[in-house]
Order: structure tokens, then C-alpha cells, then sequence
């Protein structure tokens, strides 16, 4: 809390002030009711799949407004004179990429976190706090990497520290891929965990720079959150895919 306060008010005394557009705003109601039924359907329904079963109603249902909803949303949303979701700028292959890379980040970051965690508490036998220890260095090195991405940028291109942190994300995957197993020490595990922070902490930063770059003021809020949208929906993904119980074998 401390710090947030901090930062809020040396945000407030050091970010310049920005002239409001002038052009005309509105709200788009039916586009975010369908936000709400097509997201917050899948989101519910990965959520709740891990407890329920997929063929629990629910979990149809919430299925099925996303189904649904999807389409109907894109639609009206090219329609739209002030679009909760400007669609058009998929369109655009830099940023459709950037914004997919964004999102399978995030769910093989948070993927990991869980099934670690649960790794080492299920097969090592360890407390939650020793599992949650454990896991700990992925977030340490993605804060770490992610302050010094600003610095590198200095020097290097977003666009090339975007590969390399995908890069060093991928190459975390692969060691645990090949090292993971039951008799598996914990060095190599988390110097795997080390690279896929790193990774995660180099990516987010610079493919935000990449993405907002050359964008008009007017326009970085929305952009911002159509990044940051499918970077939360991975979280949520991850979480859902890593709690999925396996399928059974066939009776």
C-alpha cells in the first residue's frame, strides 16, 4: 500500500498533462453487455470446469455465451460510432500477433506457476510455503528483467527484445520439458523457473512499447486495454488449463 501511494503521486507530479480529445465519445451499451455474456461466459466456464465437469450445465452455458456472444460481438462492433472494442485494428498483423503473444505468455507463465507449485507439493512432498518458495525465483527474475527492459531499450529495439524475451520464455519451457520428473533436484527446475521469468519480465514491457508505439494520445487508452484484455483472459486460461483434471482412461 505504501508503495502504490508512492507511486501515485509521483505519477501525479511527474506525467505531463494531456489535452482531451475533441471529437465526440459515447457509450457503447449493447457492446459491453456482450463483453459481459460472450468474456464472462468463457472466463465462468473455465472456472468452474475443474469443479463442475464440462458437462455440467453451467459450464454449457457459459460455453455457449461465448459461442455466441463472440460473433455477435465483432459484428455490432464494426457497426459501432464509439466501439468498445475497436476490431479493426486486428487488421493490423503487428498488432494481432503482438496481442496472441501477449496472450499465450500469460498462460504459460501462470501455467507454470500452478503446476510447479502443485509439483512440488504432490510428488516432493513439500508444505505450501516451502512449493510457494520454491516457485519464487519466476517472480523475482520477471520483476528484475522488467525493470531493466527500460534500460535496454535504451540501447536495443523493442522488436528485438521482444524475440529474445520470448526466446529466453520458450527456452525455460523446453528445460523443464526435458528435466521435469519425479527424481528431478531443484537446480535445474528453477533455473528454468530464472529463464522463464526473465523471459516473461523482457516480453510484457517491450511488446507493449512495440504495440503503443506511434499511436496517437487519443487513441493509446483503448489500444492499452484491448493489449491488456487478452493478457488477463491468459491468466485465467492458464489457471483454468493447469487445473483440468486429465482425462480418465476409457471404461
Amino acid at each position: 500500500m505504501p508503495i502504490g501511494i508512492l507511486c501515485l503521486v509521483w505519477g501525479a507530479i511527474t506525467l505531463r498533462r494531456v489535452a482531451p480529445a475533441h471529437s465526440g465519445r459515447g457509450v457503447d451499451l449493447p457492446g459491453n453487455v456482450l463483453v459481459l455474456v460472450s468474456l464472462g461466459g468463457l472466463l465462468l466456464a473455465l472456472s468452474e470446469v475443474t469443479r463442475l465437469g464440462w458437462a455440467h450445465p453451467l459450464v454449457f452455458a457459459g460455453l455457449a455465451g461465448f459461442t455466441l456472444g463472440l460473433p455477435a460481438f465483432v459484428v455490432l462492433q464494426l457497426r459501432s460510432p464509439h466501439p468498445v472494442v475497436d476490431v479493426r485494428l486486428f487488421r493490423d498483423r503487428l498488432f494481432a500477433l503482438g496481442t496472441l503473444a501477449s496472450f499465450l505468455n500469460s498462460v504459460a507463465r501462470v501455467g507454470v506457476v500452478f503446476l510447479i507449485a502443485l509439483f512440488f507439493q504432490g510428488v516432493h512432498g513439500e508444505d505450501p510455503v516451502t512449493a510457494g518458495l520454491k516457485v519464487l525465483p519466476l517472480s523475482m527474475a520477471a520483476m528484475l528483467s522488467s525493470a531493466a527492459s527500460g534500460f535496454l531499450q535504451r540501447r536495443f529495439s523493442p522488436r528485438a527484445l521482444t524475440v529474445l524475451g520470448s526466446g529466453l520464455t520458450t527456452a525455460g519451457l523446453a528445460v523443464l520439458l526435458a528435466v521435469i520428473s519425479a527424481e528431478v533436484p531443484y537446480l535445474p527446475v528453477g533455473a528454468a523457473l530464472v529463464l522463464m521469468g526473465a523471459g516473461s519480465g523482457m516480453f510484457l514491457p517491450s511488446n507493449t512499447t512495440v504495440l503503443l508505439h506511434g499511436l496517437p494520445s487519443g487513441r493509446l487508452g483503448i489500444v492499452n486495454a484491448m493489449r491488456l484484455m487478452p493478457q488477463n483472459t491468459g491468466v485465467v486460461v492458464g489457471t483454468a488449463l493447469a487445473a483440468s483434471p486429465p482425462p480418465g482412461p476409457p471404461d
